[in-house]
């Protein structure tokens, strides 16, 4: 640690070098955005908080996947637990937790997951592909129906008004082997031109590798007999004494990334947009290592019931492919006709079974889902006066899944397929009128009324859990409704200060995971049962915000309640039967604080987030009533400076995020073992310097301080990583 702070000092003063030229900074207050109202509006006068970041945002910190461009904004809670390795990253807002309750767009385009309502495309999508991402906070089922329950990310990509070339070149590694991302190795190439006054055309293709570090331990309740040594004891994360015995070997990933976007004006007012992203992420683990040594020093692989099965993680990976086109056409009605496709590829992954698998072989277990959705959209907005603005638009989705499950021969071979031992299949549709109204009260006062109503359906159900009695299954048809309004209000207190406040209903469709995927487990035989009648969970949202504009700064606190029914539920049915249900009721409520300074040649900025929640009502679990929710943290604070000198840009930035518990009791309390979410505080930074007008080179360091902690898996230590990138 010693060491660290001199570098530390280097690392600032090396920052704050003045050069000529300097660039003077802006917080972009006043910029136009359109995820809040779905048409064109000023930020302050959008009815919600929102956050923008864009592609110099991104530039300034090292950000290797899009999810972590938005980790330190007010109120954000990003969960990436391994860094680049994590396949199952997630961002949510506003108190409200997990995913699925927060709808990704890319380009207007939905990107939920279908099957499970998990962001893909995070782990896909180049992060220099971004132009900007729009933050919307706060309940958007009454324009956007499912999932927008806590808020809307959306990511647009770039279309240039200029040609541009970009070739970026990089390599990192852990500070000492073993402890981080060894050996990350990333390429990416972009073109974009704009041809005549209309025609634009953007490429790009990106991939990032890494031979990782050992991310899995294999951990034991049974102690290893008297006479092994080199096992540790430990304890779970609710106290219970615990035996590591060995690890997973190294946690390896690739990703790779193809962009194809193309834009066509036909006329003054009128635009089409053509946007195709293909991406894949594949991971795996290099050999196992075990900790147990006999007397006579030899390494051991297993003792009584437990074998070398036990060492063994087997590999995955998935695609994503994002459709988009979007036709809008300008005039007394705007019209705005969007279609856009979202298809996961074969999400895959290996099971070596725990038994008989070794690490030269045997068997195991496939388990592949394809899932996808498609979307069409049309609005029209149109002005009735001069104080008032309308939207009225339709909506229809259609999704499906279908997973599979097969015996392996060999597990290190995917394609030694024997039966099959599972099958569960889904589709489901929905059609969803919305309409909204702005009015503007006088020149200080807007207010915003709107509504949306989602006719749902499933269908086409079907369960197999071969060669056990009672399969295959069928389900029928059902069908659901959820009216989603919604109230706003923005006063313009003065040209400085703004109040925004609002309150709505949102809800989420559940996933066609919760409704047919049943599988029971082969070690403890207790069935986990999909719920083809489960209803919509739902929640009625209470916002209110105060933003001040200093002279080159701004002020903003915030507050929300979201209080949520009809939560879906793992309820125990019988003895080993557990089934998806709507049993709970839960609230969540928050303050949020955010500053933001212009000082001299940099942006000083810190928030911090302080949440609250609890089960209110559990039908299945009495016990866990007062208890708080999963996956949520209870504070989240950022701090960090950003700023250029001439040649030299840079930022330092720490992170904090408080507690999370992954236990409906709350007893997972013990932090730093595996299995355990500790709060952790983090600082990354970056510095660039400017080459030559057109190329530069970039140096970041992630965990400066080396922080040691458990995401459930044991969490990325100190890394680094060096880039070269060139724009003509």
């Amino acid at each position: 640690m010693k060491r660290l702070f001199p570098s530390l000092v280097v690392f600032l003063l090396l920052a704050c070098v003045v050069f000529a030229d300097e660039e003077v900074p802006e917080l972009n207050i006043g910029e136009v955005v359109v995820t809040a109202t779905k048409e064109p509006v000023n930020i302050l006068e959008a009815p919600s908080l929102i956050s923008v970041v864009h592609d110099k945002d991104i530039e300034k910190k090292n950000v290797q996947a899009v999810d972590q461009a938005v980790a330190n904004l007010l109120g954000v809670y990003n969960r990436r637990g391994k860094g680049l390795l994590d396949s199952l990253a997630a961002v949510s807002l506003q108190g409200m937790p997990k995913q699925e309750r927060t709808l990704v767009l890319v380009n207007g385009i939905p990107v939920n997951d279908p099957y499970f309502a998990g962001v893909r495309i995070f782990e896909e999508l180049q992060p220099e592909d971004v132009e900007r991402i729009e933050v919307a906070r706060g309940p958007f089922s009454s324009l956007y129906g499912g999932y927008a329950m806590g808020g809307v990310v959306n990511i647009f990509t770039k279309l240039p008004e200029e040609r541009i070339f970009r070739f970026k070149l990089g390599y990192g590694s852990s500070w000492k082997s073993g402890e981080a991302l060894d050996n990350l190795r990333n390429f990416y190439l972009s073109y974009g031109n704009k041809f005549s006054d209309k025609f634009r055309l953007f490429f790009s293709y990106g991939k990032r590798s890494t031979d990782g570090y050992p991310s899995g331990l294999n951990v034991q309740s049974k102690q290893p007999p008297t006479d092994y040594t080199g096992w540790i004891q430990t304890t779970d994360p609710q106290g219970n004494t615990r035996y590591i015995i060995g690890d997973k070997g190294n946690n390896w990933m690739n990703n790779k990334g193809l962009n194809i976007s193309l834009a066509y004006n036909p006329g003054e007012k009128s635009q089409i947009i053509f946007t195709r992203l293909q991406g894949e992420f594949n991971y795996g683990y290099g050999a196992p290592n075990t900790y147990l040594r006999d007397k006579n020093g030899n390494p051991v692989w297993g003792y009584g019931t437990i074998k070398e099965g036990s060492f063994l993680d087997g590999p995955g990976g998935y695609g994503g492919n994002v459709t988009g086109f979007t036709y809008t056409i300008g005039g007394k009605v705007n019209t705005k006709i969007s279609y856009g496709e979202f298809d996961s590829g074969d999400n895959w992954y290996i099971t070596p079974d725990s038994k008989a698998a070794t690490w030269s072989g045997g068997p195991g277990k496939l388990s592949l889902t394809n899932a996808g959705s498609k979307s069409f959209d049309a609005q029209w907005s149109f002005a009735k006066g001069s104080s008032s603005q309308w939207l009225f638009g339709l909506t229809y989705t259609r999704d499906r899944s279908d997973t599979r499950e097969n015996k392996l021969t060999n597990w290190k071979d995917r394609y030694s397929l024997s039966d099959l031992t599972y099958q569960s299949m889904g589709k489901s549709r929905s059609f969803a009128v919305y309409l909204q109204n702005k009015i503007d009260l006088s020149e200080k006062v807007g207010l915003y009324i709107g509504g949306r109503g989602d006719w749902w359906r499933t269908y086409d159900g079907y369960v197999n859990q071969v060669g056990t009695q009672g399969y295959p299954k069928e389900y029928e048809a059902r069908s659901d409704f959820a009216f989603s309004p919604k109230l706003a209000i923005v006063v313009k207190r003065s040209e400085t200060t703004y109040i925004k406040g609002s309150i709505g209903k949102a809800f989420r469709s559940p996933t066609l995971y919760e409704l047919y995927r049943t599988w029971t487990s082969g070690l403890t035989g207790i069935t986990y049962a999909g719920n083809p009648g489960l209803k919509p969970e739902r929640v009625t949202s209470f916002d209110l915000s105060y933003q001040h504009f200093l002279p080159a700064g701004e002020l903003c606190i915030c507050a929300f309640r979201n209080n949520m029914s009809d939560l879906i539920y793992l309820q125990d049915v019988q003895k080993n039967l557990k089934m998806y249900n709507n049993v709970g009721k839960a609230m969540s409520e928050g303050i949020g604080f955010e500053w933001r300074k212009i000082i001299g040649k940099d942006i000083f900025f810190t928030n911090f987030t302080l949440l609250r929640s609890e089960v209110t009502e559990n039908i299945a679990k009495p016990s866990i009533v007062g208890k708080k929710l999963t996956a949520l943290p209870h504070k989240l604070f950022n701090i960090g400076l950003t700023g250029n000198r001439g040649r030299t840009g840079y930022s330092i930035i720490g992170q904090y995020v408080g507690k999370v518990y992954n236990n409906d009791e709350n007893t997972d309390v013990i932090n730093g073992v595996y299995g355990s979410y500790d709060p952790y505080f983090l600082v990354n930074c970056k510095l660039t310097y400017n080459l030559s007008p057109k190329g530069k080179v970039a140096f970041s360091i992630d965990n400066l301080f080396n922080r040691d902690y458990y995401y459930y898996y044991k969490a990325p230590g100190r890394e680094w990583l060096i880039e070269y990138s060139l724009e003509l």
